[in-house]
């Protein structure tokens, strides 16, 4: 890979700032989540609660040489239904099943 350029850097950091933090998790019970039990949330920075699962997906596959039980998570769901949920900055919790 070459130098990188003033003008690359600049684009960079401006997609950087514009990158939410996001915590994730997946569930461990049958239907939907636990709340007896605290797993530890996974920050990872995103554009969107989409992108952040897909990160959180990446970097088990390096972590791990696996795919994630749950890779196919791609439809949004209630909280009884989800298998992976993705809290943004503010609180608000979305479910992907």
């Amino acid at each position: 890979m070459g130098k990188l350029k003033a003008k690359h850097i600049a684009k960079l950091r401006k997609k950087a700032k514009l990158m939410q933090t996001y915590k994730v998790r997946e569930s461990w019970s049958l239907f939907g989540f636990d709340t007896f039990r605290t797993h530890d949330f996974e920050e990872i920075k995103a554009n969107s609660e989409f992108m952040a699962m897909k990160r959180f997906f990446e970097r088990y596959y390096r972590i791990m040489k696996k795919l994630h039980r749950f890779h196919e998570s791609k439809t949004i769901t209630t909280y009884d239904w989800g298998r992976i949920e993705v809290v943004n900055e503010n609180g608000y919790a979305t479910y992907f099943k």
